[in-house]
């Protein structure tokens, strides 16, 4: 394999999982109306915020990454770490608000 197409794949990859764990927070926590899990999202507020800053600076390395790579897999690694830097900015909207933190 040449090593253009395993920084593709490693970028594609990676960025799927940082998209997943970043999608599943938005959906779980802020995806439904305001205050209904308060009392869970005060218990788990440190590894989300983890997950979170893993997502916004892993988006970042996997773009980056990605656009090492090679045919499609270059494509798919930068729309997959776009994608997460997006809902990375969602949260950060839904958990502050229009007026910031």
């Amino acid at each position: 394999m040449n090593w253009r197409r395993v920084a593709g794949t490693v970028a594609r990859g990676v960025g799927l999982l940082l998209l997943a764990g970043n999608g599943f927070m938005y959906l779980r926590y802020f995806g439904d109306p305001p205050n209904s899990r308060v009392s869970e999202l005060q218990s788990v507020a440190g590894p989300l915020n983890t997950v979170w800053r893993l997502g916004l600076y892993g988006s970042r390395f996997t773009f980056l990454l990605a656009l090492f790579g090679k045919g499609w897999l270059r494509g798919a690694g930068t729309a997959v770490s776009a994608a997460t830097f997006l809902v990375c900015l969602m949260l950060l909207g839904a958990a502050c608000g229009p007026f910031a933190c």
